[in-house]
């Protein structure tokens, strides 16, 4: 949906551009300076065209590496706080560990761009806050019993990891 929208603001873009070019050509027919320039003007309009351009794409690739960064961690953050006392009922080794999986994943994405917006240490403290939380859990994943007893620890390593994560955030903007 959001591509279709994109697309048709630039294509209506560029109807509106080629209309308002059609009309000032034939609002300046009889206006024989309007067409004769020198050389040097079309060189410094050609040179600033493609000077703007270059800076607008620059600008629109790095609000989509940061719209990428904040999806993924928009996903890493509900993956975290998906994991409750409730959580752990029924197949929740198995689904722990495809959770598991698939937040360190999204924390590889997440050290690609790291350098890109300067959130380098931002991310590896996030990144071993998570491997303590998962060794934390890793270790009594086996037994519900002590997953309950060490639930306040889980919590809080849940706090200091949504922490990182705002951190992250913030870094990104």
């Amino acid at each position: 949906m959001r591509k279709n929208n994109s697309n048709m603001r630039q294509n209506w873009f560029k109807y509106v551009c080629i209309v308002g070019i059609v009309v000032l050509i034939i609002g300046n027919i009889n206006n024989k300076n309007f067409f004769s320039m020198s050389l040097f003007d079309i060189l410094t309009l050609i040179i600033m065209l493609f000077v703007s351009y270059y800076l607008v794409e620059k600008k629109s690739d790095k609000r989509i590496r940061q719209s990428k960064i904040e999806e993924t961690l928009n996903l890493i953050k509900k993956d975290i706080e998906e994991i409750t006392i409730t959580y752990f009922t029924g197949d929740y080794q198995r689904k722990y560990t495809m959770l598991s999986r698939r937040i360190s994943n999204k924390v590889i994405i997440l050290e690609k761009y790291d350098k890109d917006f300067c959130i380098e240490n931002e991310v590896k403290e996030f990144k071993d806050k998570f491997l303590q939380f998962d060794t934390l859990i890793g270790n009594h994943i086996t037994n519900i019993d002590e997953i309950k007893v060490v639930m306040k620890d889980i919590e809080n390593y849940k706090d200091m990891m949504l922490q990182k994560l705002d951190n992250i955030f913030m870094g990104i903007f």
